[in-house]
């Protein structure tokens, strides 16, 4: 069957995304911004389409939404036409790295005019099928896999609020508490900086180019990247080379760290299972040899911790210091208590990071077989 060079309007409708303000909105609904969603809404103005970033870092982004969604106006949706196929055309746009073809001085720019144009060479729409079911059962795959890792996720995070906040933990019942604490007696409360080390994250200057890279040298780990990761950091955008790393001086954060974004986007954490690096806007929480504490319990005691009652020393947004990160109280449990939590907890998270990696694995996967499927290289 034959393939055909067509140009997109040929094969695939266009439409424009609508200005919404996310922060009013809450629902059912998707919405979906330049790079994946930003927000939920009751409202729809589309539904089983593709959604393409138009504009910004993430200019030519590819994502596809099966159900009713909202699409800002930083996005263009796209529509598969008659004798052509939604997910195929999903995975062939997302092939065909469109941010090459943006333009833009300020900032980078797709346009509907410019995707209309661009030459796709496209089978017929029974190869079309193969080719979206072969990859999509890879998709399937990953999607049954974050379903199973949002379970365990829950899973550690109800442990850990049944025995540390509603103090409901083994043998709770014959435990005494001290009245003016409100804690069991026995657990303490100390300063951050009295119980980790605490190291922060450095930046290189930005037009110092050679000291940034994206295949070559240390992790590095930005507040994007932990916002992508669950659990555990496991890609960043960037990495810094060795040279850059020593130059600057940048404090590796240790296997089994704990990560804490502090500036802008407040509270996000994520656990290393390498060493990293990072930028300013994350503080390390590293165990020292000697402490009780564990990966595990600081991990959720972070999670769990309500940054607002720390204030914020932002004009631009929440926010807070490293020093006060550095003097944030940590309850600390007796050390049975915490090893014991540690110990199932830690099964759970070693079950998250299998099925992280095997969904690394099944990404790697399905990206070697995308373009050989599209360029014919393997024949369906």
């Amino acid at each position: 069957m034959n393939w055909e060079v067509k140009k997109g309007f040929e094969s695939i409708e266009f439409f424009n995304g609508k200005s919404i303000k996310v922060e009013n909105e809450v629902g059912l609904n998707p919405i979906y911004g330049s790079n994946g969603k930003i927000g939920t809404t009751n409202k729809s103005i589309y539904n089983d389409a593709i959604i393409i970033g138009r504009v910004g870092a993430y200019c030519g982004a590819v994502q596809i939404e099966k159900g009713d969604f909202w699409a800002t106006d930083n996005t263009i949706v796209v529509k598969a036409k008659e004798e052509n196929q939604n997910m195929f055309w999903y995975y062939l746009l997302h092939n065909s790295r469109l941010n090459n073809f943006a333009g833009g001085s300020a900032q980078p720019l797709i346009t509907q005019g410019t995707l209309k144009e661009l030459k796709f060479f496209v089978p017929p729409l029974e190869i079309q099928k193969r080719i979206a079911s072969i990859l999509s059962n890879y998709d399937d795959l990953i999607e049954n896999n974050l379903k199973r890792i949002k379970l365990l996720e829950e899973t550690a995070q109800n442990i850990y609020k049944e025995w540390f906040v509603n103090f409901r933990f083994p043998n709770y019942e014959h435990t005494e508490f001290d009245t003016e604490s409100g804690l069991p007696v026995g657990w303490e409360i100390k300063k951050a900086d009295n119980v980790y080390d605490i190291n922060i994250g450095k930046t290189p200057p930005r037009g110092e180019t050679q000291w940034f890279s994206l295949t070559d040298g240390i992790k590095w780990v930005s507040i994007a990247d932990m916002n992508k990761s669950t659990v555990f950091v496991i890609n960043t955008n960037e990495k810094i080379t060795k040279d850059g790393v020593d130059k600057f001086n940048m404090r590796k954060a240790s296997i089994g760290s704990v990560l804490l974004s502090f500036k802008l986007t407040v509270g996000s954490v994520a656990i290393t299972n390498e060493e990293v690096v990072s930028n300013e806007a994350i503080a390390h929480f590293n165990l020292l040899e000697d402490s009780i504490l564990t990966t595990e319990y600081t991990y959720q005691f972070l999670k769990n911790f309500h940054y607002p009652s720390l204030g914020s020393t932002s004009s631009i947004g929440t926010s807070i210091n490293s020093k006060i990160v550095k003097n944030m109280d940590i309850v600390i449990p007796n050390e049975n208590l915490i090893k014991e939590f540690s110990k199932g907890v830690k099964n759970i998270f070693v079950q998250i990071d299998n099925l992280i990696n095997q969904n690394q694995k099944l990404k790697e996967g399905r990206d070697i077989l995308l373009p050989r499927l599209m360029n014919r290289t393997i024949e369906v």
